[in-house]
């Protein structure tokens, strides 16, 4: 099911008008962002302590080069 929505998700973003592109981009990322705060059945949204580690590896700790 989660793949036939992801599909009409990638559809609709390819197939509209240019002028509508924002808002279907908006909605895209809006998408794409859901399983960053909703995966593993948490709610990171309302309680942000579940995001603490991937904040933290996304702009606290530096990547090795």
């Amino acid at each position: 099911m989660i793949e036939d929505e992801w599909k009409t998700t990638n559809q609709a973003r390819f197939e509209h008008r240019r002028d509508l592109f924002p808002v279907v981009q908006r909605v895209i990322n809006f998408s794409l962002s859901l399983p960053l705060y909703y995966g593993d059945r948490k709610d990171a949204f309302t309680f942000s302590t579940h995001l603490d580690g991937i904040i933290k590896s996304l702009f606290v700790k530096p990547i090795p080069v």
